[in-house]
């Protein structure tokens, strides 16, 4: 969930970059922007449904390897509507995220300590927005956009590895 709300967020200190590369209008970077939400949302149910029938392991590792795909896709993005189909794969591995989550909460933890584990979640969705400002602010202007989201979307390919070797249903 850390990293859903950095991926959502972290365009937002790329602004400059975009519309200079991709001599984007307001109202284009805003609608881009707005890929990521729109997927989130439509597959909200589904992320649901599909946790329910699959289990969490195979779905986490599915959704964080999209969203990696789309972390590269979006650095190496050289029109618009890449861009927008890079910000799609992103959102639609991000509903998985915060429903994984509970879905592991709800059987790694006592009925007892779910609100305490749930409040452990949101506190990762307030420290990804963190990141996703200020510090890759100052890694987009030490390396630029596309070599930032080149290398956080191999750090989440490793992390898809990762979900995929620890995580058990």
């Amino acid at each position: 969930y850390v990293y859903d709300y950095f991926l959502a967020v972290s365009p937002s200190v790329m602004t400059p970059d975009l519309i200079r590369d991709f001599s984007l209008t307001a109202g284009a970077l805003g609608a881009l922007m707005a890929v990521f939400s729109l997927a989130s949302t439509f597959f909200q149910l589904p992320a649901g449904i599909l946790l329910d029938q699959f289990g969490a392991r195979k779905l986490l590792t599915l959704s964080v390897l999209i969203s990696g795909i789309g972390a590269l896709c979006f650095a190496g993005a050289t029109a618009q509507w890449e861009l927008a189909a890079a910000r799609l794969f992103m959102g639609i591995g991000s509903p998985f995220a915060f429903l994984g989550a509970l879905y592991l909460v709800s059987r790694w933890f006592s009925h007892k300590h779910f609100a305490l584990a749930s409040g452990a979640i949101q506190l990762g969705a307030a420290v990804g927005s963190i990141i996703g400002g200020a510090p890759l602010a100052l890694l987009v202007n030490h390396m630029g956009w596309r070599h930032s989201l080149f290398w956080i979307g191999i750090a989440t390919l490793i992390l898809s590895v990762l979900f995929w070797l620890v995580l058990r249903d």
